[in-house]
């Protein structure tokens, strides 16, 4: 009886812990809205954007952020040239909308 017992919990645990492996892999993912990068100036200029975070790469600029209407886990995601003309039409769109 007790090594029917045993094995019972050694396949209940077994199962537990890949259990647990799968939903803490397949949680990753949080809802994102991907956003060009004329899209994204574009709402910026409008004023719909309710926080950014901003990450400069070599050629790209990482942009995610939250638009106004967006519930707290949600965020969109966008990708701008790194260059004068991108960083001065975030800046512009910024100072209008402060």
């Amino acid at each position: 009886m007790k090594q029917v017992f045993r094995s019972k919990i050694f396949y209940l645990i077994i199962f537990l812990v890949n259990l647990g492996v799968v939903l803490v892999f397949n949680n990753d993912e949080e809802p994102t809205e991907k956003l060009t990068a004329d899209e994204f100036f574009t709402t910026l200029a409008d004023g719909k954007v309710t926080f950014i975070e901003v990450e400069q790469r070599k050629s790209v600029i990482e942009i995610s952020g939250r638009l106004a209407g967006y519930e707290k886990d949600q965020y969109f995601v966008a990708s701008v040239p790194n260059s004068e003309t991108s960083l001065d039409r975030m800046n512009n769109a910024a100072e209008e909308n402060v």
